[in-house]
C-alpha cells in the first residue's frame, strides 16, 4: 500500500475516477490489476445522491442518466434495455425528486447503440440522448466530447476545430 498510496481524494474527488487512478499507479508500482465478475460494489451512502446534489437539482441543475449498471447496449435483450433506462431514471427520480431529460450511452460509442435501445430511451422518457463522436453516433443522439483536467490548451483547441469528430474512445 505505501508503494501505491492511498486514493487520490484531491484530484479525484467525491467517487469519481480515484480507483482508475489508483489501478494505473498499482500497475505503475508493479502490481496486477484483476477482475473479479462475480463481485458487487455498492456506493457507500448515496454520495451522488448527497444533500447538496439535491439541493442544486431542486434549484435547476440538469442531472442525466448513464444507466444502471453501465452495459453495452448492444449486447441487451430489449428487456434489459427497458430495465437499465426506466430503472436509473426511476432511482434519479426516487432520490432527487426531478426525472432527467438526459441519457448519455455508456462508452458513448457508435457500435453500443441500437434503434430499438434509442426508441426504448423515448418510450422511458428520455428527450436526449448522448453519444461519444460527431461523425459516428447514432441517428439522433447528440455527441458530446469528453473534457478533463489533465487537457491542456492544445487538445481543447483541438476538440473545438473537430480533430476528434470521429474519434471513438475504446
Amino acid at each position: 500500500r505505501a508503494r501505491v498510496g492511498q486514493f487520490d481524494v484531491e484530484n479525484f474527488p467525491r467517487g469519481y475516477g480515484e480507483e482508475n487512478d489508483f489501478c494505473m499507479r498499482a500497475a505503475a508500482a508493479g502490481f496486477r490489476n484483476v477482475l473479479c465478475p462475480n463481485a458487487y460494489v455498492a456506493h457507500e451512502g448515496g454520495v451522488s445522491f448527497s444533500e447538496a446534489t439535491q439541493a442544486l437539482m431542486k434549484a435547476g441543475a440538469e442531472m442525466g442518466s448513464h444507466s444502471a449498471t453501465h452495459p453495452d447496449f448492444s449486447q441487451l435483450t430489449q428487456q434489459q434495455i427497458v430495465d437499465e433506462l426506466a430503472g436509473s431514471r426511476e432511482l434519479i427520480v426516487r432520490r432527487v425528486g426531478v426525472a432527467p431529460k438526459t441519457f448519455a450511452i455508456p462508452f458513448g460509442q457508435s457500435k453500443n447503440w441500437t434503434p430499438r435501445a434509442m426508441q426504448a430511451a423515448k418510450d422511458a422518457g428520455y428527450e436526449l440522448v448522448y453519444a461519444q463522436a460527431e461523425e459516428t453516433r447514432s441517428k439522433d443522439t447528440v455527441a458530446r466530447t469528453f473534457v478533463t483536467k489533465f487537457d491542456g490548451d492544445r487538445i481543447f483547441r483541438a476538440l473545438l476545430k473537430g480533430k476528434f469528430d470521429s474519434w471513438e474512445e475504446w
